[in-house]
């Protein structure tokens, strides 16, 4: 394969010898190792049953492989038809995560429906089959989710049937806190319990607390309907008289698939990312829903999303992963099989830093025609693609990952600041757009710099032992000594601070202001301008320029002249700058504007091209 991403590992073979059919691929770091795990639950699709396929687990090693295991503690097959969703739990209060799967059985007239499954997590990823606690029905359900909704202390589950052959409505199940579960069907709104004859049905949903009251609240996201949020409250139902509809992608959304809570704008309230599909055969739409903080939400999707909002090979879910490591989450597909046919379709939609994401296609990412799956992390923290997985004799997957001139370095990279720490290894340390430190253990004299060019040092620690080694540090504005920091960023925050020190002073900057008024310019304290004016008033300024009360505009500006560009004033630039303090331009923001001058950064740049030390 080609480009950015290449296939590694080939196929785990002998996946379920005896079996065929596919799987529903979920990605979760089961065993709590710290990497993630692929979870595949046997499914039998439309055209090759009905029948029944197992369940098993793909550990991911510490390299990166992965092994294949029978999960289920007994060493039996957990045989299911068509699991549609997984919700991970600790349902029992043991402190191991369990696993409720939603399930609908056989997705063909008359639609039977299929027992949902409760599996109880015991040691080593390994379960128990417990779905003897649920109520014996044959749901026809696509999703599920869990929260405390009658604040007991355990979770209790929304269960998001839609229609089948049993005409099953949805329901809660209760949880007495120890794993088993009573259906409460009072709990759910009258129109959703309803609804299906109607057909106002609602495919999946979520818990959150969305308005910060302190209750969990219902998001429900619809089958031809307009999605809703029922506002929790002290009574543990939901209630048609207390909910918020939300605005829809599109004038008809076929189906809903999922919602992600995230805050892209900042404001300490939690947005949606909303997924559904317009048609089954049209493409799906990602949407983004603003929080108003009054239990409004607004379509802000063209806002926040430049390029398309489509995926035209479906979605099914969406995963928040930094893709090319600049410490900005992305939207990335996941979870359903991505078109080996149409290399213009988008894959992810990169962050920019701000929570403004882009539209990035197959062929941009370096695709060129494999069928690829879930997203999930590897062991290293690399993205990668499961590829298609079946349950046949020789089935498996296949996966991918970043090659060495891949994806971080052919995608932007967001302004995003990062701070790292220099250890005992030879280490490289990228920091990309934004403001970025890197933290020593010593003194400045305690390491030799050099520099090959650009935003590109070396540090090599010269003490006995060398603790931190000999570092390669790129893109990186701060490095950061016991004894004070050296500022790279000369034409940022530290040299604007710097020059304007040197225009307002005449003199060079001591270490410990300049340092103080850094800090004050990172944390965004003021603008250039602000400093500025804090110089004007202070009395060394006085001492240099004379009180702004007794000193005309004339006198200010040539003293700028002399002072900042040590020349006299020429006649067209004295008389531009007069008429601008004539016509009310601050004199703050004059001597701003002289001291960012190209003509005092070249008078400036040969004392700081080795950096800016400050304490």
């Amino acid at each position: 394969m080609s480009g950015v991403f290449e296939i590694i590992w080939g196929s785990v073979r002998n996946y379920q010898e005896g079996y065929s059919g596919s799987t529903y691929q979920v990605i979760y770091d089961i065993n709590g190792d710290g990497r993630e795990d692929v979870l595949a639950f046997g499914a039998v699709y439309p055209g090759s049953g009905p029948g029944t396929a197992p369940f098993r687990i793909y550990l991911q090693d510490v390299d990166g492989s992965f092994t294949a295991d029978n999960p289920m503690a007994d060493g039996s097959d957990l045989l299911t038809t068509h699991p549609r969703n997984v919700t991970f739990a600790d349902f029992n209060g043991d402190g191991v995560s369990d696993i409720f799967i939603a399930a609908h059985g056989y997705d063909v007239d008359p639609f039977p429906g299929e027992q949902n499954r409760l599996l109880l997590g015991t040691a080593n990823a390994k379960f128990a089959d417990a779905s003897s606690s649920l109520p014996s029905i044959d749901d026809f359900s696509h999703g599920a989710a869990a929260a405390d909704i009658d604040r007991d202390g355990d979770l209790d589950i929304y269960v998001a049937n839609t229609y089948g052959q049993n005409v099953e409505p949805p329901y809660f199940l209760v949880n007495d806190g120890q794993g088993n579960f009573s259906r409460d069907s009072g709990k759910v709104p009258a129109s959703v319990y309803n609804g299906i004859p109607n057909h106002e049905k609602f495919m999946i949903a979520d818990f959150s607390d969305l308005d910060g009251d302190g209750f969990q609240d219902l998001i429900l996201g619809g089958e031809r309907i307009n999605n809703r949020i029922y506002w929790g409250s002290a009574t543990g139902g939901f209630s048609d008289s207390n909910f918020t509809t939300l605005p829809a992608a599109a004038s008809v959304i076929n189906q809903y698939h999922g919602f992600i809570e995230f805050d892209f704008n900042g404001d300490g309230r939690l947005d949606l990312l909303a997924q559904g599909i317009l048609e089954l055969s049209q493409p799906d739409r990602i949407q983004i829903l603003i929080n108003d903080g009054g239990r409004g939400y607004t379509d802000q999707t063209s806002a926040y999303i430049t390029g398309t909002p489509e995926a035209r090979s479906g979605i099914f879910e969406l995963r928040l992963l930094d893709i090319n490591n600049d410490g900005a989450l992305d939207i990335v597909r996941s979870g359903d099989v991505l078109t080996n046919a149409d290399l213009q379709d988008v894959l992810f939609w990169l962050n920019d830093g701000s929570n403004h994401f882009s539209s990035y296609t197959l062929a941009q990412a370096g695709f060129d025609g494999e069928l690829i799956q879930a997203a999930y992390l590897a062991a290293n923290g690399e993205i990668r693609w499961l590829s298609s997985l079946s349950t046949s004799t020789d089935g498996g997957f296949a996966n991918y990952y970043l090659a060495e001139e891949g994806l971080h370095d052919l995608l932007p990279k967001a302004a995003v600041d990062s701070i790292f720490e220099s250890a005992s290894d030879d280490e490289t340390f990228d920091g990309g757009p934004g403001l970025d430190t890197v933290v020593f253990s010593g003194a400045r004299d305690s390491y030799a710099l050099s520099s090959p060019g650009g935003m590109h040092w070396v540090v090599e620690d010269i003490r006995p032992g060398s603790p931190n080694g000999t570092d390669t540090v790129i893109d990186v504005e701060r490095l950061d000594f016991t004894d004070g920091t050296l500022a790279f960023d000369t034409v940022g925050t530290a040299g604007q601070a710097y020059r304007l020190y040197q225009a307002a002073f005449d003199r060079t900057p001591d270490v410990d202001g300049l340092g103080y008024w850094i800090r004050e310019l990172d944390e965004g304290k003021g603008d250039l301008a602000w400093m500025a004016n804090n110089f004007i008033i202070s009395e060394e300024f006085k001492s240099t320029y004379g009180s702004p009360e007794t000193v005309s505009d004339e006198q200010f500006l040539n003293l700028l002249y002399q002072n900042v560009l040590n020349r006299d004033a020429d006649g067209d630039g004295f008389t531009y700058w007069m008429n601008e303090l004539e016509s009310g331009f601050a004199r703050e923001r004059v001597l701003a504007s002289f001291s960012e001058s190209v003509e005092n950064q070249e008078n400036v740049a040969a004392a700081i091209q080795d950096g800016i030390w400050y304490a």
